[in-house]
């Protein structure tokens, strides 16, 4: 503890930030690109430009039929379907064999045709997966690493709060002109008052979620071990699973269609408005036990993730459960609604992809402060750590956002098949992004702070490059998307080309600066300063 209360949290705030301010900013980034995984599914997917249809359009009955035709060769146990939506305009299945494996197939909503096979893992299966776990799978280690800087982005939050005085009048207060120790504190100051709101809630949504996941550690762990933990800690009900016996006897399934509008009929009842199912999930599939769980996991009008599903006998069309969320669940679930924005509201959800870059604005100007502010002092007497810092600082900022201008690129580059030789090309991707990543830091290290302009101006160049290549490879340049209104794949090209505009000025601004200081004087900073 220091003298004062006010100076312990100053030196707490400037060290977590150090510390972790890398680890958060990847997780930032990539949430803030998760608010549009769907739309930049799209784009590094072409195969799934497809019309929307409207879930009524859809005949489950006939689809059923192609699905089990499709599977025929193989037993399956268990199948999801993911009803179309507009973000998501295609059928999604998921089916479980008994002999262990799985599959993964899209079909056209509107022919019931098979789509191409997954060619990329897209926003929703790398974005996504970044920013809850950081693709770190061994022991769990990327949800640990990611929970642990949830808190201390709270506890970063907190003492910002404590530390700044005049927190209402650094809102208003932006001296551009002035030198980069300056102005880099004015903007940290800003962002962080402007969105302090969004980061705060959007962090405690954050722990709510992984607080679940910590709860249930103990089991899952027990059952790394062999023990059997069945008994002790229900999976089956949080995922509405309504456990029955499977036979091998065969039995002849009611209308499909029927069970979803009879589960649609009981939620509007309930809840006095329209409501619609998003999914389902069949389990012992094909025998006389087989049941179907109806499920609306995303309402579309609603914040909150609905834990409602209604069980389903498929052969006799008996209600074999209806389960609704109440009481704490349906608190957790709107909180939970509210960070993973499933809803359909584009203004907030804009607002949202806002307030996620002024977080990564926030600890990027946060790392840029302490540099500007310890880089002079301790240039002579500690080289080595203050260029470790300002290599780690350049790595996790504009490091992260090349590999991601990269990662886009190499998705129009490579070859469309889903194998490359013995190798996935949705791995090949992924791969691709973190050779490059790892390439701005050794980049950085050995380049310092020009590292900065030349990273940005590789951002310019790759960020411009990638919405050429989407028009050469697909045909769908962005006049022809946004006279078609494929928002989708026009949003992400312009988002591109603005980041391509931004990345450049900042560029040049860079380049006049370096200019400047060369033909000026060395000034001291004065104490006000």
């Amino acid at each position: 503890m220091k003298e004062t209360f006010r100076e312990s949290m100053t030196w707490l705030h400037t060290w977590a930030g150090v510390t972790i301010g890398a680890m958060l900013f990847a997780i930032f980034w990539m949430g803030t690109l998760t608010v549009f995984d769907k739309e930049v599914d799209r784009w590094m997917m072409p195969e799934t430009r497809v019309a929307s249809t409207a879930q009524a359009d859809l005949n489950l009955d006939q689809f059923m039929q192609i699905l089990e035709a499709d599977n025929a060769d193989r037993t399956m146990e268990r199948a999801y379907i993911g009803f179309p939506k507009e973000r998501r305009p295609y059928i999604s299945t998921y089916i479980n064999y008994k002999d262990g494996e799985y599959s993964n197939t899209r079909y056209r909503a509107d022919t019931l045709e098979a789509l191409p096979e997954e060619q990329s893992h897209g926003g929703s299966g790398f974005f996504f997966p970044f920013h809850f776990r950081l693709h770190l799978t061994w022991n769990n280690l990327g949800y640990w690493l990611v929970g642990f800087s949830g808190l201390a982005m709270l506890v970063l939050l907190v003492s910002g709060v404590i530390i700044h005085r005049k927190i209402f009048v650094d809102f208003f207060l932006f001296r551009a002109k002035k030198n980069i120790r300056r102005s880099s504190l004015d903007l940290h100051n800003i962002t962080g008052v402007l969105a302090l709101p969004f980061h705060l809630f959007i962090t405690v949504t954050g722990l709510i979620i992984f607080g679940t996941w910590y709860i249930a550690l103990p089991w899952l762990v027990a059952e790394n071990f062999g023990v059997k933990t069945a008994d002790l800690y229900d999976h089956a009900d949080a995922y509405g699973q309504y456990e029955r016996e499977s036979t091998e006897d065969i039995g002849q399934r009611v209308s499909m269609n029927g069970l979803v509008e009879q589960a649609e009929a009981i939620w509007t009842e309930r809840y006095g408005e329209v409501t619609k199912a998003d999914s389902l999930r069949l389990f012992h599939v094909g025998t006389a036990q087989e049941y179907v769980t109806v499920r609306r996991v995303f309402p579309s009008r609603r914040v909150e993730m609905a834990l409602d599903y209604t069980t389903f006998d498929t052969i006799s069309g008996e209600v074999l459960q209806d389960e609704q969320s109440s009481g704490i669940r349906r608190a957790s679930a709107w909180l939970s609604g509210l960070h993973f924005i499933q809803f359909d509201h584009w203004v907030l959800r804009w607002l949202y992809f806002v307030g996620g870059l002024f977080g990564c604005v926030l600890i990027a100007t946060g790392f840029i402060f302490w540099m500007a502010a310890r880089k002079k002092k301790g240039a002579e007497t500690q080289p080595l750590k203050i260029r470790f810092v300002e290599a780690l600082t350049i790595g996790a900022v504009t490091g992260m956002i090349l590999s991601t201008a990269f990662f886009m690129v190499i998705n129009r580059v490579l070859p469309a098949t889903e194998y490359i030789g013995e190798h996935f090309r949705a791995d090949l991707e992924a791969l691709a992004f973190f050779i490059i990543w790892i390439v701005t830091f050794a980049h950085a290290a050995f380049r310092g702070s020009r590292a900065w302009k030349e990273q940005c101006f590789g951002i310019a160049l790759l960020a411009a490059l990638a919405p050429v290549l989407n028009a050469v490879t697909t045909g769908d340049h962005l006049f022809k998307t946004l006279l078609n209104g494929n928002w989708a794949v026009a949003g992400v090209d312009l988002v591109l080309l603005s980041s391509a505009a931004f990345a450049g000025y900042i560029c040049v601004r860079m380049s006049k600066k370096k200019e400047a200081g060369k033909s000026m004087p060395v000034q001291q900073l004065s104490p006000a300063e």
